[in-house]
């Protein structure tokens, strides 16, 4: 994922800036959470 960021980061931000990041933040809450 980091490099496609650096090849393309306004592909990423025009597409879905937050998107991936709301995708990932809960999943690495969850898993933080638990252990």
């Amino acid at each position: 994922m980091k490099r496609k960021m650096q090849i393309r980061p306004e592909k990423m931000q025009t597409s879905t800036p937050e998107r991936p990041f709301l995708h990932r933040q809960p999943r690495q809450q969850a898993n933080s959470r638990r252990s």
